[in-house]
């Protein structure tokens, strides 16, 4: 197991390199599914929507109650791209890559919205605080930086 365990609700979801995803509820004690995908990168949920990046640099949402695919962004393949976190108060999504961008994604959909880049070389994470309605990303050269969506993305 590579990615952080994450607890939703009453899911626990596991995910290892060159393996599966698995949901396993809390309540019932047992594996509600598990999908054939492979990451090395922390899981995320925003909504109804399990966040992953894939260890080719896909990032997809998976369906929490069932594993289905929702959809895969593949234009960001080979970028290195780091876990995706779903933004609070928002219905988006975001990761960081080599060059420095944060590329942000409408969670229902996976379309890009668009995309900033940090001034401190390859971003390494992406996580949230509670209370800050943004996120956060760490570059390679150890900068901690804050990211605010504008109202119109």
């Amino acid at each position: 197991i590579d990615a952080d365990l994450l607890i939703a609700g009453s899911q626990l979801f596991v995910a290892a390199y060159q393996n599966k995803v698995y949901a396993i509820s809390l309540t019932a004690q047992k594996i509600q599914w598990r999908m054939p995908r492979s990451t090395l990168r922390n899981l995320a949920v925003s909504g109804s929507a399990l966040l992953m990046t894939l260890d080719n640099g896909v990032v997809v949402a998976l369906e929490q109650s069932t594993g289905a695919e929702v959809w895969n962004q593949a234009r960001l393949m080979g970028r290195g791209v780091t876990n995706p976190i779903g933004i609070p108060s928002t219905k988006d999504c975001a990761v960081g890559d080599y060059q420095g961008y944060v590329h942000v994604m409408d969670v229902g959909t996976g379309e890009l919205k668009g995309r900033g880049r940090a001034r401190a070389g390859a971003i390494l994470t992406t996580f949230i605080s509670p209370g800050f309605e943004g996120f956060y990303t760490l570059s390679e050269r150890g900068m901690i930086t804050a990211w605010l969506l504008e109202e119109s993305s």
